[in-house]
Protein backbone atom coordinates (compact mmCIF):
# COMPACT_ATOMS: atom_id res chain seq x y z
CA UNK A 1 0.00 0.00 0.00
CA UNK A 2 3.06 2.71 1.01
CA UNK A 3 6.32 2.32 1.06
CA UNK A 4 8.68 5.17 3.13
CA UNK A 5 12.03 5.24 2.09
CA UNK A 6 14.64 7.09 3.59
CA UNK A 7 12.86 9.68 5.02
CA UNK A 8 14.85 12.54 6.80
CA UNK A 9 13.03 15.43 8.13
CA UNK A 10 14.71 18.60 9.59
CA UNK A 11 13.35 21.34 11.48
CA UNK A 12 15.12 24.92 10.93
CA UNK A 13 14.69 25.90 15.09
CA UNK A 14 17.00 22.98 15.27
CA UNK A 15 19.85 23.15 12.64
CA UNK A 16 21.75 19.94 12.16
CA UNK A 17 19.44 17.76 14.19
CA UNK A 18 17.19 15.54 12.64
CA UNK A 19 13.81 14.82 13.58
CA UNK A 20 13.08 11.89 11.05
CA UNK A 21 16.12 10.29 10.52
CA UNK A 22 16.34 7.89 7.24
CA UNK A 23 13.47 6.52 7.79
CA UNK A 24 11.70 2.92 6.41
CA UNK A 25 8.42 1.83 6.60
CA UNK A 26 6.42 -0.19 4.26
CA UNK A 27 2.58 -0.74 5.46
CA UNK A 28 0.92 -3.38 3.97
CA UNK A 29 -2.39 -3.61 3.00
CA UNK A 30 -5.66 -3.61 4.59
CA UNK A 31 -3.42 -4.36 7.91
CA UNK A 32 -2.82 -2.00 11.10
CA UNK A 33 0.36 -0.56 11.69
CA UNK A 34 1.70 0.85 15.18
CA UNK A 35 4.48 2.93 15.57
CA UNK A 36 5.77 3.78 18.91
CA UNK A 37 8.27 5.63 21.01
CA UNK A 38 8.29 7.99 23.38
CA UNK A 39 7.27 12.03 22.80
CA UNK A 40 9.53 13.99 21.09
CA UNK A 41 10.98 10.97 19.19
CA UNK A 42 9.37 12.09 15.76
CA UNK A 43 6.66 9.85 15.22
CA UNK A 44 4.07 12.85 14.59
CA UNK A 45 6.55 14.73 12.45
CA UNK A 46 7.15 10.69 10.52
CA UNK A 47 3.23 11.30 10.13
CA UNK A 48 2.66 14.35 8.81
CA UNK A 49 5.89 14.10 6.57
CA UNK A 50 3.81 11.09 4.26
CA UNK A 51 1.26 13.65 2.96
CA UNK A 52 3.60 16.67 2.69
CA UNK A 53 2.59 18.58 5.87
CA UNK A 54 5.47 19.41 7.62
CA UNK A 55 4.99 23.80 7.87
CA UNK A 56 7.62 25.09 4.78
CA UNK A 57 8.02 27.78 7.62
CA UNK A 58 9.05 25.46 9.95
CA UNK A 59 10.99 22.20 8.08
CA UNK A 60 11.64 20.82 4.90
CA UNK A 61 11.73 17.29 4.16
CA UNK A 62 15.34 16.81 3.52
CA UNK A 63 15.29 13.40 1.27
CA UNK A 64 13.41 10.33 0.85
CA UNK A 65 10.41 9.24 -0.37
CA UNK A 66 6.75 8.11 -0.16
CA UNK A 67 5.72 5.65 -2.88
CA UNK A 68 1.53 5.65 -2.93
CA UNK A 69 0.26 3.61 -6.19
CA UNK A 70 3.48 3.33 -7.46
CA UNK A 71 4.26 7.08 -7.20
CA UNK A 72 6.73 9.19 -5.05
CA UNK A 73 4.05 11.61 -3.27
CA UNK A 74 6.76 13.67 -2.28
CA UNK A 75 7.77 14.87 -6.25
CA UNK A 76 4.02 15.75 -6.72
CA UNK A 77 2.82 19.62 -6.86
CA UNK A 78 0.89 21.01 -4.00
CA UNK A 79 -2.38 20.82 -6.23
CA UNK A 80 -1.56 17.17 -6.43
CA UNK A 81 -1.40 16.88 -3.11
CA UNK A 82 -4.81 18.07 -1.97
CA UNK A 83 -6.13 15.71 -4.35
CA UNK A 84 -4.23 12.65 -2.12
CA UNK A 85 -5.19 13.76 0.77
CA UNK A 86 -8.33 12.81 2.47
CA UNK A 87 -9.02 10.73 -0.88
CA UNK A 88 -6.28 8.64 -0.81
CA UNK A 89 -3.86 9.26 2.63
CA UNK A 90 -6.52 10.87 5.21
CA UNK A 91 -5.24 12.10 8.72
CA UNK A 92 -6.69 12.06 12.18
CA UNK A 93 -5.35 14.56 14.14
CA UNK A 94 -4.24 14.90 17.81
CA UNK A 95 -6.50 17.02 19.35
CA UNK A 96 -9.76 17.16 17.41
CA UNK A 97 -11.14 20.44 19.19
CA UNK A 98 -8.22 22.00 17.37
CA UNK A 99 -8.41 20.49 14.26
CA UNK A 100 -12.13 21.09 13.74
CA UNK A 101 -13.37 24.61 12.62
CA UNK A 102 -15.35 26.60 15.31
CA UNK A 103 -17.47 28.27 13.16
CA UNK A 104 -18.82 25.95 11.07
CA UNK A 105 -21.06 22.97 11.60
CA UNK A 106 -19.78 19.13 11.55
CA UNK A 107 -21.74 18.94 8.47
CA UNK A 108 -20.39 21.45 6.54
CA UNK A 109 -16.90 20.39 7.38
CA UNK A 110 -17.50 16.77 6.21
CA UNK A 111 -19.19 18.37 3.11
CA UNK A 112 -16.22 20.67 1.93
CA UNK A 113 -14.27 17.48 1.83
CA UNK A 114 -16.39 15.73 -0.66
CA UNK A 115 -17.02 19.37 -2.35
CA UNK A 116 -12.79 19.62 -3.04
CA UNK A 117 -12.57 16.23 -4.28
CA UNK A 118 -15.86 16.20 -6.36
CA UNK A 119 -16.91 12.63 -4.39
CA UNK A 120 -20.43 13.38 -6.16
CA UNK A 121 -23.30 15.93 -7.09
CA UNK A 122 -24.07 18.86 -4.85
CA UNK A 123 -27.65 17.45 -3.93
CA UNK A 124 -25.70 14.11 -2.77
CA UNK A 125 -23.00 15.57 -0.27
CA UNK A 126 -25.13 15.77 2.32
CA UNK A 127 -26.48 11.62 2.13
CA UNK A 128 -22.59 10.75 2.09
CA UNK A 129 -21.85 12.66 4.81
CA UNK A 130 -24.84 11.11 6.60
CA UNK A 131 -23.19 8.06 5.63
CA UNK A 132 -19.77 8.72 7.15
CA UNK A 133 -21.54 9.73 10.42
CA UNK A 134 -23.23 6.58 10.67
CA UNK A 135 -20.40 4.63 9.71
CA UNK A 136 -18.89 6.38 12.50
CA UNK A 137 -21.29 5.32 15.20
CA UNK A 138 -22.31 8.66 15.90
CA UNK A 139 -26.58 8.45 17.31
CA UNK A 140 -28.70 10.57 15.92
CA UNK A 141 -26.76 12.19 12.67
CA UNK A 142 -28.87 14.19 11.39
CA UNK A 143 -28.57 16.15 15.18
CA UNK A 144 -24.63 16.20 15.02
CA UNK A 145 -24.40 17.39 11.60
CA UNK A 146 -26.19 20.68 12.46
CA UNK A 147 -23.92 21.11 15.71
CA UNK A 148 -20.64 22.97 16.21
CA UNK A 149 -17.64 21.30 17.68
CA UNK A 150 -18.01 23.22 21.12
CA UNK A 151 -21.29 21.50 21.69
CA UNK A 152 -19.95 18.02 21.24
CA UNK A 153 -18.08 15.85 23.55
CA UNK A 154 -14.28 15.08 23.12
CA UNK A 155 -15.44 11.53 22.23
CA UNK A 156 -17.90 12.51 19.83
CA UNK A 157 -15.23 15.39 18.12
CA UNK A 158 -13.53 12.06 17.54
CA UNK A 159 -16.15 10.18 16.28
CA UNK A 160 -16.68 13.66 13.55
CA UNK A 161 -13.06 13.53 12.79
CA UNK A 162 -13.35 9.80 11.42
CA UNK A 163 -16.55 10.36 10.10
CA UNK A 164 -14.48 13.56 7.68
CA UNK A 165 -11.66 11.34 7.64
CA UNK A 166 -13.27 7.98 5.91
CA UNK A 167 -16.01 10.25 4.05
CA UNK A 168 -14.03 10.13 0.94
CA UNK A 169 -12.75 6.43 0.92
CA UNK A 170 -9.08 6.44 1.36
CA UNK A 171 -6.84 3.71 1.53
CA UNK A 172 -4.70 4.96 4.41
CA UNK A 173 -5.89 6.13 7.66
CA UNK A 174 -3.34 8.25 10.11
CA UNK A 175 -4.26 7.72 13.60
CA UNK A 176 -2.12 10.57 15.49
CA UNK A 177 -3.05 9.34 19.00
CA UNK A 178 -6.25 9.32 18.27
CA UNK A 179 -7.62 8.20 22.32
CA UNK A 180 -5.47 10.75 23.95
CA UNK A 181 -7.25 12.94 26.88
CA UNK A 182 -10.33 10.31 26.35
CA UNK A 183 -11.80 8.26 29.80
CA UNK A 184 -11.27 4.61 29.39
CA UNK A 185 -14.87 3.66 28.32
CA UNK A 186 -14.58 6.02 25.32
CA UNK A 187 -11.36 4.78 24.70
CA UNK A 188 -12.55 1.47 23.87
CA UNK A 189 -14.83 2.46 21.61
CA UNK A 190 -12.89 4.53 19.23
CA UNK A 191 -10.59 1.39 18.85
CA UNK A 192 -13.84 -0.90 17.93
CA UNK A 193 -14.81 2.08 16.06
CA UNK A 194 -11.58 1.84 14.33
CA UNK A 195 -10.90 -1.94 14.50
CA UNK A 196 -14.77 -2.14 12.69
CA UNK A 197 -13.91 0.13 10.01
CA UNK A 198 -10.31 -1.30 8.51
CA UNK A 199 -12.93 -4.15 7.90
CA UNK A 200 -15.84 -2.58 6.24
CA UNK A 201 -13.44 0.00 4.34
CA UNK A 202 -10.79 -2.27 3.74
CA UNK A 203 -8.48 0.69 5.33
CA UNK A 204 -4.71 0.21 6.04
CA UNK A 205 -4.34 2.27 9.43
CA UNK A 206 -0.76 3.93 10.27
CA UNK A 207 -2.05 4.05 14.30
CA UNK A 208 0.72 6.74 15.74
CA UNK A 209 1.25 6.51 19.62
CA UNK A 210 2.96 6.21 23.36
CA UNK A 211 0.67 3.62 24.69
CA UNK A 212 1.93 -0.16 24.50
CA UNK A 213 -1.52 -1.41 25.98
CA UNK A 214 -3.48 0.04 23.14
CA UNK A 215 -0.64 -0.94 20.39
CA UNK A 216 -0.80 -4.90 21.48
CA UNK A 217 -5.07 -4.88 21.47
CA UNK A 218 -4.90 -3.70 17.84
CA UNK A 219 -1.60 -3.88 15.91
CA UNK A 220 -0.56 -5.95 13.34
CA UNK A 221 2.89 -5.06 13.09
CA UNK A 222 4.52 -2.38 14.71
CA UNK A 223 7.74 -0.09 14.49
CA UNK A 224 9.66 1.26 17.41
CA UNK A 225 11.10 4.89 16.93
CA UNK A 226 13.67 6.72 19.19
CA UNK A 227 15.15 9.54 18.49
CA UNK A 228 13.82 10.14 14.93
CA UNK A 229 15.34 6.90 13.86
CA UNK A 230 13.08 3.05 13.39
CA UNK A 231 15.70 0.81 15.52
CA UNK A 232 13.00 -1.76 15.15
CA UNK A 233 9.94 -2.99 12.85
CA UNK A 234 7.71 -6.50 13.11
CA UNK A 235 4.81 -8.44 13.46
CA UNK A 236 3.62 -7.14 16.89
CA UNK A 237 3.77 -10.89 18.41
CA UNK A 238 7.15 -11.20 18.09
CA UNK A 239 7.80 -7.93 18.84
CA UNK A 240 6.38 -8.03 22.44
CA UNK A 241 7.36 -11.33 22.64
CA UNK A 242 10.83 -11.37 21.66
CA UNK A 243 12.38 -7.41 21.43
CA UNK A 244 15.49 -7.64 19.88
CA UNK A 245 16.49 -3.31 20.29
CA UNK A 246 17.73 -2.44 23.66
CA UNK A 247 14.85 0.62 23.54
CA UNK A 248 12.07 -1.41 22.72
CA UNK A 249 12.95 -3.90 25.89
CA UNK A 250 13.05 -0.76 27.89
CA UNK A 251 9.78 -0.08 26.80
CA UNK A 252 8.24 -2.76 27.38
CA UNK A 253 10.03 -2.96 30.55
CA UNK A 254 8.36 0.39 31.50
CA UNK A 255 5.03 -1.08 31.56
CA UNK A 256 3.90 -2.11 35.20
CA UNK A 257 4.35 -5.95 35.61
CA UNK A 258 0.76 -6.97 35.41
CA UNK A 259 0.31 -5.08 32.21
CA UNK A 260 3.57 -6.22 31.29
CA UNK A 261 2.35 -9.98 31.84
CA UNK A 262 -0.92 -8.95 30.24
CA UNK A 263 0.66 -7.77 27.30
CA UNK A 264 2.96 -11.09 26.98
CA UNK A 265 -0.56 -13.63 28.01
CA UNK A 266 -2.32 -12.16 24.67
CA UNK A 267 0.71 -13.15 22.60
CA UNK A 268 0.77 -16.89 23.93
CA UNK A 269 -2.83 -17.60 23.09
Amino acid sequence: MISINDLTVEYYRDAGKKAVDNARLKIPEGSIFALIGESGCGKTTLGLAITGLISQRDGRITSGSVVINNKNILRSSQEELRNIRGKQVSYIFQEPASSLNPVFTIGEQIDEVLFAHKITEKKYVKDITMVSLRKAQINNPERVYSLYPYQLSGGMKQRAMIAMAISASPKLLIADEPTTALDTDTENEILKLLLGLREELSLSVLFITHNIRIVQRIADSVAVMHRGKIVEVGQAEKIFRTPKHEYTKLLLFSLPERLRLKVYRRFES
